[in-house]
């Protein structure tokens, strides 16, 4: 059993990430996150419903990582009402398909395999995460080097600190960032991206709700990782 803290849907249209989004929301409690698209949160991981800007996605059928897993409280009756709603369950609720805990999966409206538990969280450890090793060895960084591990964690996937290049999903590379002049953002009016308040902003908010695609980090940033992140950008 793997956890994640986030889980990204590609979907084919903005009607259908909001659907997407509508649907959890409904059945599974999950509460939208104050921006215009379509992202909301169930205790312990934020679900981001997209828009696929590479054409249609091939399924996860059939790979290591093919669906998603919940686990529920009284689940017999959370089947029912699923089913009830024209969920189509590959696998019936079940006490005893399992020795130990209660199962279910169904297939949501988008193809994704959804695992459905009610037990299975007694073996997942309390204990603290283990950092990698080459994470223990600079656990004890502050500051700027600090920033350099969350910004490798969190941004290092879209933005690069090479060159000022476009990147992934239309990310400007960010060498030389609080060097940068003044420049023009989409409705055409002149923004200086490169002070601190602004970033501090643009990381915090995203750029989702004003066009652009950059997903909110401030929750689940510290606001010391914040501080960090923005110390190892000034070193650009």
């Amino acid at each position: 059993m793997i956890g994640s803290d986030i889980v990204h849907s590609y979907l084919g249209s903005e009607g259908d990430a909001k659907a997407h989004r509508n649907f959890y929301m409904q059945f599974f409690g999950a509460k939208p996150i104050k921006s215009p698209v379509a992202n909301s949160a169930v205790p312990g991981v934020v679900l981001y419903s997209a828009v696929s800007t590479q054409g249609p996605r091939q399924s996860n059928k059939g790979g290591a990582l093919d669906g998603i897993g919940f686990e529920v409280k009284n689940l017999e009756a959370f089947s029912r009402k699923l089913q009830a709603a024209g969920m189509k369950f590959t696998q019936p609720y079940s006490k005893t398909r399992y020795k130990t805990f209660a199962h279910a999966e169904f297939t949501d409206p988008w193809g994704t395999p959804v695992q459905l538990t009610e037990g299975l969280n007694r073996y997942v450890s309390k204990a603290a995460r283990q950092p990698a090793q080459e994470q223990r060895q600079t656990a004890a960084l502050t500051g700027a080097a600090h920033g350099k591990q969350v910004f490798e964690t969190y941004c290092s996937y879209c933005h690069t600190v090479e060159s000022t290049a476009i990147q992934y999903g239309d990310a400007p590379g960010l060498k030389g960032l609080f060097g940068w002049p003044p420049h023009k953002l989409r409705d055409g009016s002149e923004h200086k991206e490169h002070t601190e308040t602004i970033l501090r902003q643009v990381i915090t908010l995203g750029t989702d709700r004003t066009g652009g695609r950059m997903p909110p980090a401030g929750f689940y940033l510290s606001s010391q990782e914040l501080d960090d992140v923005m110390a190892y950008l000034r070193t650009l």
